[in-house]
């Protein structure tokens, strides 16, 4: 099968795994109120993987840029519903921390190819994953 572009970035992959992790996490949540927390991080965290490859498709680096982010302001907004698991305790201090510093390395990831899409203006179609291959393996 073939793989495109935004499949060979590490942010991608690594969103991707984290998605299915966080998939993993909720299926253990009980009591009333769990559906809104449940509901919230499945779509918060799974935004990050869906805009990059949406964006990846997009035919100007504008609106390309605006996809990665909307990933990036999604890393954010898991962080917090995270963090509200923990508080409500759906989830415990040592699983918090394990789930950040995955989150911390997404989000990380994220930036650098928001700047590399800010930085370099010379792309054409196909281009930009080449040049944030190089710079960013």
């Amino acid at each position: 099968m073939k793989e495109y572009g935004y499949e060979k970035l590490k942010v991608y992959k690594l969103s991707f795994s984290f998605v299915a992790d966080i998939y993993k996490l909720v299926n253990s949540f009980q009591g009333k109120d769990s559906s809104f927390i449940i509901s919230q991080l499945k779509r918060a965290s799974a935004s990050m993987p869906l805009n990059i490859a949406e964006g990846s498709a997009a035919l100007t680096k504008r609106d390309y840029l605006n996809h990665v982010n909307y990933a990036y302001k999604s890393s954010t907004e898991t962080k917090v519903i995270l963090k509200l698991c923990k508080s409500l305790g759906y989830i415990n201090e040592e699983k918090l921390n394990r789930f950040l510093l995955k989150l911390d390395e997404i989000k990380k990831r994220i930036y650098c190819l928001r700047a590399v899409l800010m930085k370099n203006t010379q792309f054409k179609t196909g281009d930009r994953f080449k040049y944030y291959l190089k710079t960013h393996s």
